[in-house]
């Protein structure tokens, strides 16, 4: 028996298409062609035109937007003011805490209360 994916949580979905958005208008002329490479397979310009086009019925894809959020989705951290990915911060937030390393100490008691800590440790069900 074969195991359909999880949804994606819409959340993702939007937030993905707002960085798919602000990745096109940061990349200037041809942004959408840089864009669309550095996504790699299956994400031509074409489809982002189609996504990002508000008169074009074409709906972001959960593949698209993985590609999108893996590509592009970074948070500053707050401790040490470096760009993180949401996976970072929820394998660091999630693992057991680290006793005898002060210094990883004091980043997982930050990360317990930190802002990004997703809210599960489901990469696809979290909204954060």
């Amino acid at each position: 028996m074969s195991r359909q994916p999880m949804p994606l949580d819409p959340a993702l979905r939007t937030r993905a298409l707002t960085l798919l958005g602000a990745a096109v208008a940061g990349a200037g002329k041809g942004g959408k062609a840089a864009v669309s490479e550095r996504l790699g397979a299956g994400c031509s310009r074409s489809l982002l035109a189609r996504v990002l086009s508000p008169a074009d019925a074409c709906v972001m894809s959960d593949r698209l937007a993985l590609a999108v959020l893996k590509a592009y989705d970074r948070r500053t951290c707050p401790v040490d003011g470096e760009e993180k990915t949401p996976a970072h911060c929820r394998r660091v937030a999630f693992r057991p805490r680290p006793y005898g390393f002060p210094d990883a100490d004091a980043l997982w008691q930050a990360c317990q209360t930190c802002p990004h800590k997703p809210a599960s440790n489901n990469p696809k069900g979290d909204p954060k």
